[in-house]
């Protein structure tokens, strides 16, 4: 089956030039932002390999864990990789040949407990989807021949005759247990250590009561999925405080042998598991749990979910407490700042009052003064008005003695003129004679001349 070109890109990642789909929402974005995907998981993983190890990956889809297997194993190991979905292989197979692996075998088939052939449709990888979670039943399985539909091999582990497996990996989307019944005989004979997925507690639980009768001890490892020191050193885009789980299952007589590796090492968590609780209790660590499985069950359609937090609520929780303390912590110093404020303001308002209350006296002073000086001013100006009619009556008088004198000098002056015109008309002087009579002294000589008359 050719590979859609167009709906694949290819980048350098982690463990070499990987292609991925456009539209896948999960690994495949994962692989674009950070450049890998399950990088805690794949390197704790690691520490359970040797460099001549075989290694089944088990629902490989498009070669995150397989590339990265395949190069621990650099010593005539060798990795056989499982991916039923034929447009995954083709993907998966692009990868191995483009890195030049060749140590690594490539099966389009499932894995499960029988052998047969299924009929699957292919994939849509141009809808948005996460594409890592396709199961067989989900891609419309069917065990008749249909024109839309390609034939499958599903086989199962027993099958490929083994001489030796020292590690399986399952991701088969809680297909586990069919894979590993599959396996009995190579569980027993090999005795490998499996790693398998662990999204709930009603897939995980028979797995472990299966393996316990096989003969192995189980251990839950949880681990966060966003890796700080991702290969693109990118920041945590979608992934948050998500984190993957899945049982670690080791063969009692192996069990002292990797000790030392069953150790947490780093983000990693490693639960042993006795019992359901154990399981059910590191299941609950992983945030997601109670939304992905939780919220689909039936007791949660009466119950519902919210009435406890996951680890991440908790810690979102803790994180708002302590935020609002440093809110309040920090409006508390506001407020005391602002009584502070507040009280300056007063002590100055009571001095500014006080101010007010000075200035408003001594401008009461000045205003009584003011009126004192313009009551003053007033009187002085009724005086002076009183003084101004006074002076005036006098001047008047004055006048009126004046204009009194003038008219008896226009009388006596009239009086004089009628006597000059007689006198003019009677006497009969020459020039010389007016001269002498009129020239010097006329005034008087006229008076001595009537009184002579007289």
């Amino acid at each position: 089956m050719a590979i859609l070109e167009d709906a694949i890109e290819t980048r350098p990642c982690r463990y070499g030039r990987m292609s991925f789909f456009k539209e896948d929402t999960t690994i495949s974005r994962g692989l674009r932002d950070y450049g890998e995907w399950a990088q805690a998981e794949i390197e704790y993983l690691g520490r359970f390999m040797g460099p001549g190890d075989t290694v089944l990956d088990v629902g490989a889809f498009i070669g995150t864990h397989t590339l990265a297997f395949a190069r621990e194993l650099t010593a005539g190991g060798r990795i056989y990789a499982f991916e039923p979905q034929p447009t995954f292989c083709e993907v998966l197979r692009k990868n191995v040949e483009q890195n030049g692996l060749l140590n690594v075998t490539i099966f389009n088939s499932g894995l499960s407990d029988q052998p047969q052939r299924l009929w699957i449709r292919d994939f849509g990888v141009y809808h948005a989807a996460n594409f890592g979670g396709a199961t067989l039943l989900e891609s419309g399985a069917v065990s008749a021949p249909s024109a839309d539909h390609h034939a499958v091999e599903v086989m199962t582990i027993d099958q490929l005759s083994l001489t030796r497996c020292d590690f399986i990996k399952i991701d088969a989307e809680d297909m586990e247990l069919s894979v590993l019944k599959g396996g009995r005989k190579t569980l027993h004979t090999a005795a490998p250590i499996v790693f398998a997925e662990c999204n709930s507690l009603q897939a995980g639980w028979p797995l472990v009561e299966f393996m316990r009768n096989e003969g192995y001890d189980t251990c839950l490892l949880n681990v966060p999925a966003y890796n700080p020191c991702n290969f693109r050193n990118a920041a945590n885009t979608f992934l948050g405080d998500a984190r993957e789980t899945g049982l670690i299952l080791i063969p009692k007589e192996k069990r002292l042998a990797v000790q030392d590796q069953l150790h947490p090492a780093g983000y990693a968590t490693v639960i042993p598991i006795t019992c359901i609780d154990d399981l059910a209790l590191g299941l609950l660590k992983k945030p997601q749990y109670k939304y992905e499985v939780m919220r689909g069950t039936r007791a949660a359609s009466i119950l519902g979910v919210d009435f406890w937090s996951n680890e991440s609520e908790t810690n979102q929780l803790r994180e708002t407490v302590k935020q609002q303390k440093r809110d309040l912590t920090q409006r508390s110093g506001q407020i005391e700042a602002l009584l502070r404020e507040q009280e300056a303001l007063l002590r100055q308002r009571e001095e500014n009052e006080q101010e007010y209350g000075r200035n408003l006296s001594a401008h009461r002073q000045e205003i009584d003064a003011l009126k004192k000086e313009i009551g003053a001013f007033l009187d002085q100006r009724e005086e002076i008005n009183h003084e101004y009619a006074r002076n005036l009556a006098a001047h008047k008088e004055v006048i009126r003695h004046l204009e009194e004198q003038c008219a008896s000098l226009e009388r006596r002056y009239a009086d004089q003129r009628d006597e000059l015109a007689w006198l003019y008309r009677w006497v009969p002087l020459n020039k010389l004679a007016r001269r002498l009579l009129f020239g010097h002294n006329l005034r008087s000589k006229l008076q001595s001349v009537f009184r002579r008359r007289s």
